[in-house]
């Protein structure tokens, strides 16, 4: 087995790659089986993985960031800026209500997430505990946030975020009918470039 996951790492496979095959497959297929009792003892001991690697960052440029939100409708402007400028998802920031903003401080609560195809105010919590934050609001940030909110009603539960019915936003359609005309039209932007890669810019 460790021959094996030596050639696989010989073959220019990311360490990432394969620890996933190893793990993910490999050690399922063995634990069947032991299941099955197709073979006395799992031959997975001591074998040793190269450390994982970390995803590199590649974050959009402060002149790309900018095209974006230019580009995206002027109800979701404030989306895209606020992605690069706190490190939000898109479900922390479709999910955000008035209340987690402390304008005094220039801070927002980052505790809860919009529930994937929720169609009413449905909430949960972040993917781990470390999800849980109070980042800073840089001052483009407050200043989009309150032109936003000069402009569009908050919706349900106190959303900043809905649709121009006022309906919670669903990903998949937002991403198909605002995010993808957007990059179409931004000026010096990838055109496969995605919402999340906002985030890698407040990362960077």
């Amino acid at each position: 087995v460790q021959d094996w996951i030596n050639t696989l790492g010989a073959k220019d496979l990311a360490p990432n790659t394969v620890r996933q095959i190893y793990r993910a497959v490999f050690k399922a297929i063995i634990a069947l089986a032991l299941d099955d009792e197709l073979i006395a003892r799992t031959p997975c001991r001591r074998i040793e993985l190269r450390a994982a690697t970390k995803a590199e960052l590649d974050p959009l440029t402060a002149e790309q960031v900018m095209a974006m939100a230019a580009a995206v409708r002027p109800r979701y402007r404030a989306m895209a800026l606020l992605a690069a400028c706190t490190g939000m998802r898109w479900s922390e920031i479709a999910g955000l209500t008035l209340d987690r903003i402390d304008w005094q401080s220039r801070t927002v609560k980052v505790d809860r997430q919009l529930k994937r195809n929720a169609t009413t105010p449905e909430f949960t919590p972040p993917k781990s505990k470390a999800g849980i934050r109070t980042p800073p609001l840089p001052s483009l940030a407050v200043a989009e946030l309150l032109q936003h909110l000069s402009q569009y009603p908050l919706g349900p539960a106190g959303l900043l975020f809905t649709t121009p019915a006022g309906a919670v936003l669903n990903q998949n359609n937002w991403r198909r009918r605002e995010w993808n005309r957007a990059r179409t039209w931004a000026y010096g932007v990838p055109r496969d470039v995605t919402f999340h890669r906002l985030r890698h810019t407040y990362a960077s």
